[in-house]
């Protein structure tokens, strides 16, 4: 049909060009999607991975601040696929 579309003139033209945009577009939002949703699972087995060091972080005073931004992270990986996938 886009091909077609091209040699029946100037409307054609037009509307075959936007269709092949489209299609374009389409493919690299479906790259990109799927570029995030590996990189989140990535990101999830690498957090899992350190999570032996920073657990024992939450029972000293001193070193919380560094188990609560693994936990926010780790919940941040966890959470991306869910939004991404509520998203698409």
């Amino acid at each position: 049909i886009i091909l077609a579309s091209i040699f029946t003139g100037g409307v054609g033209f037009i509307v075959a060009m936007t269709a092949i945009y489209i299609i374009i577009k389409l493919i690299f939002t479906v790259g990109r999607i799927i570029h995030i949703y590996v990189m989140a699972y990535i990101g999830i087995a690498f957090m899992f991975c350190v999570s032996f060091l920073f657990v024992p972080c939450y029972f000293f005073q001193e070193s919380k601040p560094y188990f609560d931004k693994w936990l926010k992270l780790t919940v941040g990986y966890i959470l991306t696929p869910i939004f991404l996938f509520a998203f698409v």
